[in-house]
């Protein structure tokens, strides 16, 4: 087992910078997740701790070893990908058993490693059977045996359960994760699925346009979000943001939208010199209320949607521009479309960001 070390990396496709200066330590045996939208330089980190991309500049180390130049088969890792990528003509104990081909490993040592990863992964049952007999989740099972029976330094994973439906995929992840914390073995997991990163990861990498945005534990991205992109990223219904300029009104600091003059919270005051000027509220769908009363002193806006979810409700409120706020109430709310209706943010409970 070992931890890796990015230290300066940058990757350019011709004049396009896919990953600026990335610096990041994953420690040894943890289930580090690299998450955002496409494009925003994840997996082709990936790929450049995998040896499958060359980089721009920086090192990158795993263990004790400086892998920056090593070729993929010299760097320990294995990877598993969102296609399982097995031969089709060959069954899956067969596809297991290449995983191990031009290794020093015995035959004994072999058959034990094989015997573990079937075990665990309860896969025994789909040992004789090819690749176009196996359900997708049953090949996505086959493939990780593939990568445990290798014994590698770490895991490198990219959006393996993408391809799966989501009842499988919801499935799989709990294994997953309970199979990292059985082995130890250090993963770094792709996915754009903030449910899965949320979910499975003791850390979380947020990536946006090739630059990190944040690195913390899921409680720290979302109850203490760096930036306005994690804060709308992370969290479903996303964050309510509440746009405008920072100004003084009797002597207190109060930020000025288009839909009211808030005062800003104390507890925010000290972001304040960050936002040179114009700053961003934040408020997460559960605290921001629904009120009928016109003398609730709320903001006037229009229920343009209702998302029934069962246990709850997402209210999707336009104000007079049309700009979407979204409300989390109870399941037996009484609204209807159309309904003009007054909401009241929770700035107590907000975020302020530099706009």
């Amino acid at each position: 087992m070992s931890g890796i070390q990015i230290t300066g990396l940058k990757k350019n496709f011709g004049q396009f910078e896919a990953i600026a200066e990335m610096n990041l330590v994953i420690p040894d045996g943890s289930f580090c997740v690299f998450l955002g939208p496409s494009g925003c330089g994840k997996s082709t980190t990936l790929n450049c701790v995998a040896g499958l991309e060359d980089v721009s500049a920086g090192t990158i180390r795993i263990g004790d070893r400086d892998v920056t130049s090593l070729p993929p088969h010299e760097r320990d890792i294995a990877m598993v990908f969102q296609s399982s990528l097995l031969y089709p003509h060959l069954t899956a104990l067969q596809n297991i058993k290449m995983s191990l081909k031009n290794t020093q490993t015995t035959a004994a040592e072999a058959d034990r490693r094989i015997k573990h990863a079937v075990d665990i992964l309860e896969i025994e049952s789909e040992l004789s059977k090819k690749p176009g007999s196996m359900s997708g989740g049953q090949r996505q099972r086959v493939a990780m045996a593939k990568a445990i029976v290798r014994n590698p330094s770490a895991f490198l994973m990219d959006e393996p359960l993408a391809a799966l439906d989501a009842a499988l995929r919801q499935s799989l992840r709990t294994e997953l994760v309970a199979l990292q914390k059985s082995l130890g073995t250090t993963t770094i997991f792709v996915t754009h699925d903030q449910v899965e990163a949320m979910t499975m990861g003791d850390m979380i990498v947020v990536m946006n346009d090739g630059r990190v945005e944040q690195v913390g534990s899921p409680d720290e991205i979302y109850n203490e979000p760096a930036t306005r992109f994690v804060a709308g990223f992370i969290g479903s219904p996303p964050m309510n943001f509440f746009d405008g300029e920072i100004g003084s009104e009797n002597g207190a600091p109060v930020l000025t939208t288009s839909v009211g003059t808030f005062q800003i919270p104390e507890h925010l005051r000290g972001g304040i010199d960050m936002c040179n000027g114009s700053g961003t509220l934040g408020v997460r769908p559960q605290n921001l209320k629904i009120m009928t009363d016109p003398a609730s002193n709320g903001i006037e806006t229009v229920i343009f949607a209702i998302e029934n979810l069962g246990k709850e409700t997402i209210i999707v409120l336009h104000d007079d521009e049309e700009k979407s706020y979204r409300s989390i109430v109870e399941a037996a709310h009484g609204y209807t479309i159309g309904d003009h209706v007054f909401m009241l943010p929770d700035f107590e409970r907000a975020h302020l960001f530099a706009t």
